[in-house]
């Protein structure tokens, strides 16, 4: 393993997750990445950090090119109460961010996680 970025890093899960991804790994092999979100003075202090917008192609690729990153763990989104106020904008981050990881991942050969959620219904049977 070369490195692991993780965006949205200084959000509710990434903040946590890349703290526990350096303390599994090693702090300089786990870059938090921030966009909007200042990360927190310990994120900051613990390992690599770097700012960039996932929204833009070139920029996503170039984060992954300087930090020689093998896995992403992408966890860059505008959230419900946010994207309400700004569909486009939330579809620019959540979609359009996610194709440009998961497009400069299959250029530099990168595994990617992301997470998703299944909606339930309380009226029917689950499929």
């Amino acid at each position: 393993m070369r490195r692991i970025l993780v965006t949205g890093a200084a959000g509710q899960i990434g903040s946590e997750l890349t703290l526990a991804l350096r303390e599994v790994y090693g702090n300089d092999k786990v870059v938090a990445v921030a966009h909007v979100t200042k990360p927190s003075q310990e994120l900051l202090d613990s390992g690599p950090c770097a700012f960039f917008d996932c929204t833009e192609a070139e920029s996503t690729a170039e984060i992954i090119s300087k930090y020689k990153v093998d896995t992403i763990y992408h966890l860059a989104s505008l959230l419900s109460a946010v994207g309400e106020k700004d569909p486009q904008k939330a579809w620019d981050v959540n979609m359009n961010g996610l194709l440009n990881v998961l497009e400069a991942a299959r250029e530099y050969k990168c595994a990617v996680f992301y997470p998703s959620y299944r909606s339930v219904q309380s009226d029917g049977p689950q499929r």
